[in-house]
């Protein structure tokens, strides 16, 4: 039997709060995506900014998910710090203060998925947008999957069994 591909995933923090116990749509969506991951062979990325986005946000069962993760050595601690010209490019690239700060909200996902296995996990469609039109310019940013665990056109959970795939469809470049 073929070897699953496993994918380093960077998880922005609107999943781990959104994944609660609910049994309501969001709720439901990032749980299972987060369920997922852990019983697939994937493994999360932290990076202090990102890790500290977490903790301020994170629901009770995704507080469990992490030690989960931690226990099973899935989580993968990258230091994006090489990438950091990264941020200089965005805020030339943005178009009025509003995007400037949105896209500066985001950017420590980016960094990380740049500095890791490039896949970007997040419930945020407007930062994906940005990036998207931002790729035009922005190299780096060309190659990077974005996908939102609530999105049916991106099938989540059909991708996450697939090895997460870096497909066309769902990079920034679109």
């Amino acid at each position: 039997m073929a070897r699953r591909r496993s994918r380093a995933l960077v998880i922005d923090a609107s999943v781990v709060q959104a994944a609660g116990t609910s049994e309501r749509g969001r709720s439901v969506s990032c749980r299972t995506f987060l369920q997922q991951v852990l019983s697939i062979c994937h493994r999360v990325v932290l990076t202090p900014d990102v890790g500290e986005e977490w903790n301020r946000h994170r629901s009770r069962f995704s507080r469990k998910w992490q030690v989960q993760m931690y226990g099973r050595k899935k989580v993968v601690n990258v230091s994006p710090e090489a990438f950091q010209d990264m941020r200089r490019q965005i805020d030339e690239f943005a178009v009025s203060e509003d995007d400037r700060d949105a896209m500066r909200k985001d950017l420590p996902l980016i960094l990380a998925a740049v500095a890791a296995d490039r896949c970007i996990v997040s419930l945020d469609e407007e930062a994906r947008e940005l990036f998207s039109q931002a790729a035009s310019r922005i190299g780096s940013l060309r190659l990077l999957v974005w996908v939102n665990p609530e999105s049916d056109r991106d099938d989540p959970i059909a991708w996450l069994q697939r090895g997460a795939p870096l497909e066309h469809g769902r990079r920034l470049s679109r």
